[in-house]
């Protein structure tokens, strides 16, 4: 007698080895010029949306601590930003400013290392 057997997507995965990692995350930030912002250390995608009340004359964003390689982590700024600060480990093709409404990529090509993509 033959017995059907139904495996979900999840089962597969696991039974691979694949640890799927949560959904990406979007954080808020409301920087005032000279801040920091630290993106969170987290293994996701993430996106850091930036909306501060006006211009700023100067920003820094530092990268999560512990990426994992492949992770996209994603800068957007809702108005200008005169002066970016990237760090965080090597940053390849920094932004050095934002204008209004601007999004760019980066994404973890090896430990400690970001390659901008967009």
């Amino acid at each position: 007698m033959l017995r059907s057997i139904s495996y979900g997507a999840q089962d597969i995965a696991n039974s691979l080895g694949y640890t799927p990692y949560a959904q990406p995350i979007v954080q808020i930030a409301t920087p005032t010029t000279g801040q920091t912002v630290a993106i969170q250390s987290t293994t996701s995608d993430i996106t850091l949306w930036c909306k501060p009340a006006g211009t700023l004359a100067t920003l820094t964003i530092a990268f999560p601590s512990s990426p994992r390689v492949g992770q996209i982590v994603r800068i957007g700024s809702t108005n200008i930003v005169t002066a970016l600060t990237l760090n965080g480990g090597t940053i390849i093709n920094t932004l050095t400013s934002f204008v209004a409404n601007q999004l760019t990529s980066y994404q973890c090509v090896e430990a400690g290392t970001w390659g901008r993509v967009s």
